[in-house]
């Protein structure tokens, strides 16, 4: 505890932080230049609907044009970078999954398992099939006789007087952290301590 307490302090010290607005409703090509022309755009409707002057009306058009050539412009974009990622032979295999998922719309199937057909009747019901399989492979996994238990009550000829953990363990295992993981119940982030193992390894251990 005490270390956790001497990092976090640490970490909150030097390493610089921001706060980040996370909008879950948008779409992943989306950018701040684009969302600010879509708020002026808001409000030039606004107060066109207010006035119903053609002069606002027109900037109205200009605008919804505007946004139209920015939205293609960062779909293609966004294209380009995903598609540079997956032909990149550096990337993981999980990063690569999940991008090709998003870009191919693949969602696993969730609709119920086909029919079952056993001794010439066919089951639909999820319960049903599950009782057939169960029984199924229940019956072929029997065994006719039971395996003989050696009689021998001597005991194992090595034992586990000692734990002996040297620095160089350590080190070997805050350099395979995975840094894509979240952080475990000390609040410790995965990178921070992949960045800094050099450092800590010895008060670790």
């Amino acid at each position: 505890m005490n270390f956790v307490r001497t990092f976090e302090s640490t970490v909150n010290r030097y390493i610089p932080t921001k706060t980040i607005t996370v909008r879950p409703n948008d779409k992943p090509f989306m950018i701040n230049l684009i969302r600010n022309k879509i708020r002026h755009r808001n409000r030039i409707h606004h107060k066109a609907k207010t006035s119903n002057n053609p002069d606002h009306w027109k900037k109205f058009r200009e605008i919804c044009n505007e946004i139209i050539s920015l939205v293609r412009k960062a779909k293609e974009d966004y294209k380009c970078k995903l598609t540079s990622q997956l032909i990149d032979k550096n990337i993981s295999p999980g990063k690569w999954w999940r991008i090709a998922k998003s870009v191919t719309n693949f969602t696993k199937n969730k609709d119920s398992p086909p029919f079952l057909e056993h001794d010439g009747q066919i089951f639909i019901h999820l319960l049903d099939k599950s009782e057939i399989l169960n029984n199924h492979f229940a019956n072929i996994a029997n065994i006719d006789t039971e395996p003989e238990i050696p009689d021998n009550n001597e005991p194992p000829p090595c034992h586990l007087n000692k734990f002996v953990i040297t620095e160089k363990e350590i080190l070997d295992q805050l350099k395979i952290l995975n840094v894509n993981k979240p952080a475990g119940p000390d609040g410790i982030s995965p990178r921070i301590l992949k960045d800094v193992a050099s450092f800590i390894s010895k008060p670790l251990t």
